[in-house]
């Protein structure tokens, strides 16, 4: 499911509501803070040579 966040974050692919939806699991998509996270990390790839990559959210 993270390949579906990090390939949003990279290259802009679906929407962010989608990639919420189908990328996160556990209910971190309900999450506006995750949410965000995902959000500022594609704007940062849109505008920066050095890519950030999304490999998931890890939980205790």
């Amino acid at each position: 499911m993270g390949l579906v966040v990090d390939e949003y974050v990279m290259t802009g692919a679906g929407t962010l509501d989608d990639v919420i939806e189908r990328g996160l699991s556990h209910g971190f998509g309900a999450s506006p803070a995750n949410r965000e996270l995902v959000r500022r990390m594609r704007a940062h790839d849109e505008k920066h040579e050095d890519k950030l990559r999304f490999f998931g959210l890890a939980c205790q």
